[in-house]
């Protein structure tokens, strides 16, 4: 019987395609699995493989799938009567090893978070873009470009999207935002009260809703935004909006707009990495507008606010304690 080649010329050359869209170390990742599968076949048809090698690999398969003693002791007997047929055993063996391996390398999401007191750039595949803030978490799929251009997102981020024909979405804390060419800036913070998620659109279109509520989305044009949250899952009717204060942090600005001292702590732990306490829950809820250009450092931010809203800061090991006179 002739040999068969594991890779034909047409899949390679869709293979090495699928490769060239890959970022590198994903690349390389993908065709280790590729090429190994590639090696186990070679050798399993150039070398004789004994009654022995074969139980081996068998057993390793069936500890990896979960087969009981049972089920080995009867692959076991057939292979025993079957003289001849242990190298294609083991390719069995090996392949389905293989493919287990393939599965769970695609089914693990792409995922970036980004260190407190950093920002980042990440290009995707399909040319579209996210700027994401200090602390951010991004996650999307190993063949995202391919059947489909979804990101999940925990934290504060711009997004340019690149036109296409799939929509482009993004997931943050329960809320989504449908796209297929635009810019706009996220921000979700899964620490922040009642999980609010504000889009800002910067350009394009942008369809806006709670996961648990499609039929409520609201649509929103160049410069305006909306929000949902836990409490309010409709999304707002569509406002004005500053873009400077929107897009304040991507210029290492710091902008709010009555929010609690909870969130502006918060974002400042981030942005300088450091920890700040407060005493008490009503520090935590009085709230405060403030924009800062390019503050030089956090602790004159603090002072700031402090002396606003009759507070006190101090030093510890890791950051800043706030309390009341």
């Amino acid at each position: 019987m002739a040999k068969t080649n594991k890779h034909s010329k047409d899949d390679g050359k869709q293979i090495s395609e699928f490769f060239r869209d890959l970022p590198e170390d994903e690349r390389r990742e993908m065709l280790g699995i590729w090429n190994q599968s590639g090696i186990i076949h070679h050798e399993a048809n150039a070398n004789e493989i004994s009654e022995e090698e074969t139980e081996d690999a068998l057993s390793a398969l069936h500890a990896k799938l979960g087969f009981d003693d049972e089920h080995q002791q009867d692959y076991s007997d057939s292979s025993q009567k079957k003289v001849g047929t242990g190298r294609w055993l083991y390719y069995l063996a090996a392949a389905a090893v293989l493919m287990i391996a393939l599965g769970l390398w695609l089914s693990t999401p792409v995922t970036h978070t980004i260190p407190a007191g950093q920002t980042a750039v990440i290009d995707l595949r399909d040319g579209s873009s996210i700027s994401a803030n200090s602390g951010t978490f991004v996650a999307y799929s190993r063949i995202f470009g391919f059947s489909n251009r979804t990101v999940q997102i925990d934290g504060e981020a711009f997004f340019e999207v690149n036109p296409g024909e799939t929509p482009f979405i993004v997931k943050a804390n329960g809320s989504v935002a449908e796209v297929l060419g635009t810019s706009f800036n996220v921000r979700s913070w899964s620490t922040d009260p009642e999980t609010e998620t504000r889009i800002d659109v910067a350009s394009g279109i942008v369809k806006f809703f709670a996961e648990s509520r499609p039929g409520d989305a609201v649509h929103l044009t160049e410069g305006y935004g909306s929000f949902v949250s836990e409490l309010h899952p409709v999304p707002q009717d569509p406002v004005t909006i500053q873009l400077s204060h929107a897009l304040a942090w991507r210029d290492n600005n710091l902008a709010f707009s009555v929010q609690p001292l909870s969130v502006i702590f918060n974002e400042l732990e981030r942005k300088y990495d450091v920890t700040i306490e407060w005493s008490d829950a009503e520090i935590a809820q009085t709230t405060l507008s403030t924009f800062y250009t390019q503050p030089d450092n956090v602790e004159s931010v603090l002072a700031d606010i402090c002396t606003v809203k009759g507070l006190n800061y101090s030093r510890t090991s890791t950051g800043y304690r706030i309390t009341r006179n």
